[in-house]
């Protein structure tokens, strides 16, 4: 005769045991995924903040054009506070100077432009605009170079 023990079904003790410690470190495994994520999506997010700057400055840029006349003092003048150079002939150049912050929420962000007159060229009035955006993660300065070329036609 078969007694009542034997009939009862279920899991032992030390099966329930090596359940929850298979769970308990596949768990561990996932939970360390999540910072990784999560600082990846804040880079992706900052990068983006930094093409959306540097798109509008370069913007600026091409929208304010810049004078190329030696007989108005300033030679290439490229948006407000950028100082013009002669390297002694040509090609002039000018640049902003110290980093410059953006404003708002932005103000974490810096930036630097460079505008080189290019010599020998076709196109006439051509300039090569250099922009760096600068900033702190994690303690760190990063920066991201941006370039392009303005021709002014007249």
């Amino acid at each position: 005769m078969k007694s009542r023990l034997d009939d009862q079904q279920g899991f032992t003790l030390v099966e329930i045991i090596v359940t929850i410690v298979i769970l308990v470190v596949g768990l561990s495994a996932l939970m360390g995924l999540f910072p990784v994520g999560l600082k990846a999506s804040q880079r992706g997010t900052t990068l983006s903040t930094v093409a959306t700057l540097a798109q509008m400055k370069m913007a600026e840029a091409a929208y304010l054009g810049y004078t190329n006349d030696p007989s108005a003092g300033d030679n290439l003048t490229l948006i407000e506070g950028m100082t013009a150079w002669n390297t002694g002939g040509t090609p002039y150049y000018c640049q902003s100077g110290a980093e410059k912050a953006f404003a708002g929420d932005q103000s974490d962000f810096s930036w630097h432009m460079r505008v080189n007159q290019v010599p020998d060229t076709d196109i006439k009035n051509l300039v090569q605009v250099t922009l760096q955006i600068y900033w702190n993660d994690e303690g760190r300065q990063r920066t991201e170079r941006f370039i392009t070329m303005i021709a002014d036609y007249d």
